[in-house]
C-alpha cells in the first residue's frame, strides 16, 4: 500500500471516528483524546492530520457536503433544460434524506456550533462560504431559465436562488427532527410542480399595491 493510500485510509477513519463522539457528545464536551480513542489511534497522531478540534470539526463538515456540492457544480454544465436540472437537484436532496436523518444531529450541531461563534468564526465563514456557492450556482441555472425562455423574464435569479435554497434545508431540518411530514413521491411531485409553476408564472402573483394612508400624527 502505498504511503498517500495509508495516509488518506488513515484519514477517512479519523474523520469517522469523529463523526461518532460529536453525535454522542456535541461540539463543545468533545476532546481530541476522546476522538483519538475511537478512532484507535494515539491523540498525537491527530496532528498529523488535523491541526485542532475545530479544523477536524470543520473538515468533517466539508466531507459530509462534498457530495452536494459536486451535484450542484454538475448540474451547472449538464447539457439539459433549466429546469430538469432544478427537478432533479430536488430528486438528489430526496434520495439523500435518509441520510442527512441518520447524521441529523451532525447536521444540526454543525449549524448550532457556526452560529454560536463570534466575529465570523471558522466555521461560520464556511457557512457563508458554502451557502454563497450554493446559491450561485442555482442562480445560474435559474438564469439559463430565464435566457432560454423557460422561465419568467421578470424573475430575479438571485432571489429565486435564495428561495430554493431555503426549501431545501427547510425540508432537510424536518426530516431530521421528524416532525410528521411523509417526504414521499407525492410530496416530492407535489414541490417540483409547485417550484416550477412559481418560476413560470411569477410575473402574474404580483402581491397587491399597498395602502400608504397617512399615520395621524405623523
Amino acid at each position: 500500500m502505498s504511503s498517500v493510500k495509508r495516509t488518506t485510509d488513515r484519514r477517512g477513519a479519523i474523520l469517522a471516528a469523529a463523526g461518532k463522539v460529536f453525535r454522542a457528545h456535541g461540539y463543545a464536551a468533545t476532546t481530541m483524546e476522546a476522538v483519538a480513542a475511537e478512532a484507535g489511534v494515539a491523540k498525537g497522531s491527530l496532528y498529523n492530520y488535523f491541526r485542532s478540534k475545530q479544523d477536524l470539526f470543520s473538515q468533517l463538515f466539508a466531507e459530509i457536503i462534498s457530495a452536494d456540492e459536486a451535484d450542484v457544480e454538475q448540474l451547472v454544465t449538464e447539457a439539459i433544460p433549466a429546469d430538469e436540472k432544478l427537478q432533479k437537484r430536488i430528486d438528489n436532496v430526496f434520495a439523500q434524506l435518509e441520510r442527512y436523518t441518520a447524521i441529523g444531529g451532525l447536521v444540526l450541531e454543525f449549524w448550532a456550533t457556526a452560529a454560536r461563534q463570534q466575529h465570523k468564526g471558522e466555521m461560520a465563514e464556511m457557512f457563508e462560504q458554502m451557502f454563497s456557492r450554493w446559491r450561485g450556482r442555482i442562480s445560474e441555472i435559474v438564469s439559463q431559465g430565464v435566457e432560454s425562455g423557460q422561465f419568467r423574464a421578470e424573475i430575479d435569479p438571485n432571489v429565486a436562488a435564495s428561495l430554493i435554497v431555503a426549501v431545501v434545508d427547510g425540508i432537510i431540518v424536518q426530516s431530521i427532527l421528524d416532525v410528521g411530514v411523509d417526504f414521499g413521491p407525492e410530496y416530492l411531485a407535489g414541490l417540483k410542480k409547485g417550484l416550477l409553476a412559481a418560476l413560470t408564472a411569477w410575473a402574474d402573483t404580483k402581491p397587491p399595491e399597498y395602502n400608504q394612508q397617512q399615520v395621524p400624527g405623523e
